[in-house]
C-alpha cells in the first residue's frame, strides 16, 4: 500500500489535534494507494481507548467507495504502537472485515504508520511505503 506524504501529513494532523484520545478517518483505496482522506470524529464513550466512526461520517464511506477500490478506516494510537488491539479486530471482523485499517502510534516522533487486514482469523500486515 502507498500512503502519499501529503496523505500521511493530513492523517497524521488530524490524529494528532484528536490527542490524548483516539482519533479516527477515512480513506480510499486506488490501484494500491491510499487517496482522498476524510478526517472524521470519534463517538465513542471512552474515547482515550477506543473509536467508533460517527454514523455522520461513515456516510462519506459510500462517496469514497465510488472514488477507489475499497475503503481505509485509520485510527491512532496515541500511547500504543501500530499494532491492532484485540479490541480492534473484533470490531473490524463484526463492521468492515474487507477493509483495509490504517493504525498510527503517536507514541513515537515520527508517528509509526502500519497498515492492517483484519479480517481473517489473524491481523495480516500490509506493506506501507511512501
Amino acid at each position: 500500500m502507498v500512503i502519499a506524504a501529503s496523505v500521511a501529513d493530513a492523517m497524521v494532523a488530524h490524529l494528532r489535534a484528536c490527542a490524548p484520545d483516539e482519533g479516527c478517518g477515512l480513506a480510499a483505496l486506488r490501484g494500491g494507494e491510499v487517496v482522498g482522506f476524510a478526517p472524521a470524529r470519534n463517538v465513542h464513550e471512552a474515547p482515550r481507548t477506543r473509536y467508533a466512526v460517527h454514523p455522520a461520517d461513515l456516510l462519506r464511506a459510500a462517496d469514497l467507495e465510488d472514488a477507489g477500490d475499497g475503503i481505509v478506516i485509520v485510527h491512532s494510537h496515541p500511547e500504543t504502537p501500530a499494532r491492532p488491539s484485540v479490541t480492534d479486530v473484533t470490531i473490524a471482523q463484526r463492521t468492515w472485515p474487507d477493509a483495509l485499517y490504517v493504525i498510527v502510534s503517536l507514541a513515537s516522533d515520527p508517528p509509526d504508520i502500519a497498515a492492517w487486514r483484519l479480517g481473517g482469523a489473524e491481523p495480516e500486515r500490509v506493506p506501507v511505503t511512501g
